[in-house]
């Protein structure tokens, strides 16, 4: 019976991944999606193993390409589209599990309830749900944001597990998944706060100099030789889709360390100003009124709970993410919350299981667990569901505008994200081969292109 419970226990986060994947695969859009978004860039760059805008995201491009490659159904925009979802539904499966670990900890015995409300509130988040059904990176990214917080917790136990230090082994694991991280999304810093003080608080004399440091820093430093694909895929002829990669050294440290974004920490064109009520509807929208009101029963919880290093960690990721997308003014600056919602999805998680556990009755708590997800999938105060399943406009326009009958030697002069899905035609669909996309987004630039075609006799639109 024992056995059974094992691998019941072993079984219930598969299943969670392989519902949140049916729910992104089937909303998932079917091609490309958006004319002027990353997601586009990402559709063309994974199949065809470019290189990114910066920071190069070598990590995704890689393990994107090949999934491409791997997968020999469907056009390449879907595949793509769909290693969000996959990657998107391991991430719940791990909130599910964090939640249920936490749990553990503080009672000795796994909340069911407690997993599956984190699941909920966090997967059906419709910032997170967006991002699970086209081509981007932070599917990805919290994927692993959630894989080092499961990992820093297991880790950390483990390494003092008996009383004193083990071979470190356990945490070369987390040091792999953070320079993991730091060869996809630069972001990822900003658990390292939080990941130094709860080891530093867990591991005693873990900052002393001993002979596994040499373990930890090969994990953590060997990822970022992922970075070299960029240069080597230069070399042999590929070019990022507006030509700015230049294969200097000069240049490929203003591509990875993305030089040109430090103008987001100020005032810009791109910042979509927000005010404190706007920010709570955000919240309001992505886990609902009984989803709030559980997170601030986690958190009021949190005061009587004894897992206290774990809930330090987790509120630092929660402060430094939160403050991040304040300051970084983007027109999404809701994608880099995406990890402050993970975490109120675990003290939602928190919260419940602080409410079963106070019913004292197994049957009332089962009830109150029962009601709460139903409330959690169901209840007032979320957004509308995303489903882009049915997502062809952009698809039908970029196949209208690679149909046209070009004569040879063509040059279409454009903005870059139009020209990029007449890229993706060429390059997929084999549509507009006559045609030679030229990128000019500045409409004097444009007009100059435009006229020295003409004066070189080619045809040109």
């Amino acid at each position: 019976m024992s056995r059974l419970r094992t691998y019941g226990e072993q079984l219930l986060p598969w299943l969670v991944w392989l519902a949140f994947f049916l729910l992104y695969a089937l909303t998932a859009a079917p091609s490309i999606a958006a004319l002027f978004d990353d997601t586009l860039e990402f559709n063309l760059v994974l199949p065809t193993f470019g290189i990114a805008h910066p920071t190069g995201y070598p990590l995704y491009t890689v393990l994107g390409g090949l999934w491409t490659w791997l997968l020999p159904v469907g056009n390449w925009a879907w595949r793509t589209n769909l290693f969000s979802a996959v990657t998107a539904a391991a991430t719940v499966a791990l909130v599910f599990v964090l939640t249920r670990r936490l749990t553990r900890l503080e009672t000795g015995k796994p909340d069911l309830w407690a997993g599956l409300a984190a699941a909920v509130v966090f997967g059906l988040g419709l910032v997170w749900w967006a991002q699970a059904t086209v081509a981007e990176v932070y599917a990805l990214h919290n994927l692993l944001v959630a894989a080092m917080l499961v990992t820093a917790i297991a880790a950390a136990r483990t390494e003092v597990g008996n009383g004193h230090h083990t071979s470190g082994r356990p945490l070369a694991l987390l040091f792999l998944l953070l320079g993991l991280g730091l060869a996809h999304h630069r972001t990822v810093v900003l658990l390292v706060p939080g990941l130094a003080i709860y080891l530093l608080l867990c591991v005693p004399g873990i900052w002393r100099p001993r002979p596994v440091w040499a373990l930890w820093l090969g994990a953590l430093f060997l990822p970022l030789l992922l970075y070299a694909y960029i240069p080597l895929r230069a070399a042999a002829g590929v070019h990022d889709l507006n030509n700015s990669y230049t294969n200097t050294w000069d240049g490929f440290w203003n591509h990875v360390l993305a030089r040109g974004y430090t103008g987001f920490f100020a005032a810009n064109a791109l910042a979509q100003p927000r005010s404190p009520a706007s920010w709570l509807a955000l919240w309001l929208e992505q886990m609902g009124w009984a989803g709030v009101l559980l997170t601030l029963g986690g958190l009021a919880a949190l005061r009587q709970r004894t897992t206290r290093s774990e809930v330090i960690l987790l509120l630092i990721v929660l402060i430094t993410n939160l403050l991040f997308a304040l300051v970084y003014q983007v027109s999404d600056q809701e994608v880099f919350l995406i990890p402050a919602f993970m975490v109120a999805a675990v003290l939602a998680g928190y919260g419940l299981a602080a409410l079963r556990q106070a019913s004292r009755r197994p049957l009332l708590a089962t009830s109150i667990g029962a009601l709460a997800l139903v409330l959690l999938l169901w209840g007032p105060g979320r957004g509308p569901t995303v489903d882009r399943s049915q997502a062809w406009a952009v698809h039908d326009y970029a196949v209208d505008m690679a149909k046209v009958a070009f004569p040879p030697g063509s040059r279409v002069i454009g903005i870059e994200g139009e020209l990029t899905a007449l890229r993706y035609m060429q390059e997929a669909e084999g549509l507009g081969l006559a045609a030679t996309p030229v990128v000019a987004d500045d409409p004097a630039v444009r007009r100059d292109q435009l006229a020295a075609a003409v004066a070189a006799g080619a045809p040109a639109a």
